[in-house]
């Protein structure tokens, strides 16, 4: 087998259903001519769809259709007393109502699952929302996490891990393992494309909604094309044994190659002022979530982070959406030169760097690592500017004392 030639082919397919003439679609073109629609922006795309207050003037009508596919009772449905929360506390998509609390995990683009992840969610979000009450917390009529993949395979499912109790939660309080029957899969290709589709049928055909809804939809659909068109031509090219051999020796030094640049990447970019701040990669199991916080302060505290599938090189801090507005006008006096507030009420993101676009997705990170001088330059400098700069060091202490209650 050629390599060489399997990625020709593999160009080909890309060239293939790129956007052009009659088949124009509004987000394929933004993903070829702008930048990748990361999963993180496909979270905020579906929140759009399902939030009653948003701009698409349907008020509830797409949140409801949402919910009888959940097959949560809708029968006393008042949009007024729904919430949607996008990456509040990590949790991709949260829908709540004053009995109800939904978990959208978004795994769109195919990230792995993080250890004990739906457990977590579950706890913060649900046994918390149902002040603790496990009747109410493993009812799907009350409590309900939706697991989201691409649709690339079907099969695909919740690992269990996933679903387990982390060791600091007390047995005593705590079950070992989630409920499974609260948890439902959907898939982008199937049920959210179902879904969308009984949205755009809702609406009148002069309704711009309706045509961006069918955009989406059609942007799903030839995804799911084009992967197939991928596994058909590696088939072609794996006619023996020994391509099958090479190929995933081939594979294994690719894994082994991004180990490598993440860990070089990691070296290059540690806190310019240990005195003051530390600087780390929060998990092995999850390499792309790089944070800078004071000294003595935790993992969750605030922190300069690259996140690069969420807003890029940002500041946040958990919970920090119960203070914000509390800050902003501190947070603008000290890092409008670099950065701009992000105006979204229940976000814990204050503020993201401007300009530089530093928002990948998973498979790209390891090549921008590695290949992209600017990236390296242009986050060591922010980090040598802020860390400082004894007001960045007051108020992080003051935020992170802040009881955010």
């Amino acid at each position: 087998m050629e390599i060489q030639k399997l990625l020709n082919d593999f160009y080909k397919i890309q060239k293939q259903y790129q956007t052009k003439g009659n088949s124009f679609n509004f987000f394929q073109f933004i993903e070829d001519k702008f930048w990748k629609i990361t999963e993180t922006k496909h979270s905020r795309i579906l929140a759009f769809f399902l939030n009653p207050e948003e701009t698409h003037g349907q008020g509830g009508t797409f949140l409801k259709l949402f919910l009888d596919k959940l097959e949560i009772d809708t029968t006393n449905f008042n949009q007024k007393e729904w919430r949607v929360y996008v990456e509040r506390n990590n949790i991709d998509i949260l829908l709540q109502c004053k009995t109800i609390s939904i978990v959208i995990e978004n795994k769109s683009n195919g990230a792995e699952n993080q250890n004990n992840q739906l457990y977590r969610y579950w706890d913060s979000a649900i046994y918390q929302f149902h002040h603790k009450n496990l009747q109410k917390a493993n009812d799907k009529n009350f409590s309900r996490i939706l697991y989201l993949p691409d649709g690339w395979w079907y099969d695909r499912k919740p690992t269990e891990q996933t679903k387990e109790r982390p060791k600091y939660l007390p047995a005593d309080e705590y079950p070992e393992k989630l409920n499974e029957n609260i948890i439902t899969t959907w898939t982008y290709t199937k049920e959210i494309k179902e879904w969308l589709t009984e949205c755009a049928n809702s609406i009148s055909e002069s309704n711009i909604i309706k045509h961006f809804i069918n955009s989406y939809i059609t942007y799903w659909s030839k995804i799911k094309l084009k992967d197939k068109q991928y596994m058909e031509t590696l088939k072609k090219h794996l006619e023996t044994v020994e391509d099958w051999k090479n190929l995933n020796e081939v594979i294994n030094q690719v894994q082994n190659l991004k180990s490598q640049w993440i860990a070089d990447f990691e070296k290059e970019i540690k806190a310019e002022n240990p005195d003051n701040f530390w600087g780390a990669k929060y998990s092995k199991g999850f390499p792309y979530d790089f944070r800078w916080g004071v000294q003595n302060s935790g993992w969750n505290d605030l922190c300069f982070i690259f996140y690069p599938s969420n807003y890029g090189f940002s500041i946040w801090g958990k919970n920090f959406y119960k203070v914000r507005e509390n800050y902003k006008t501190k947070f603008e006096e000290i890092f409008n030169e670099d950065f701009q507030w992000i105006e979204e009420p229940n976000s814990d993101y204050a503020m993201f760097l401007k300009g530089d676009c530093f928002e990948f997705d998973e498979i790209d990170l390891p090549w921008q690592f590695h290949n992209n001088a600017q990236l390296v330059k242009r986050i060591k400098e922010v980090i040598t500017k802020y860390t400082n700069s004894p007001k960045v060091v007051e108020l992080f202490k003051t935020i992170n004392a802040d009881p955010k209650e």
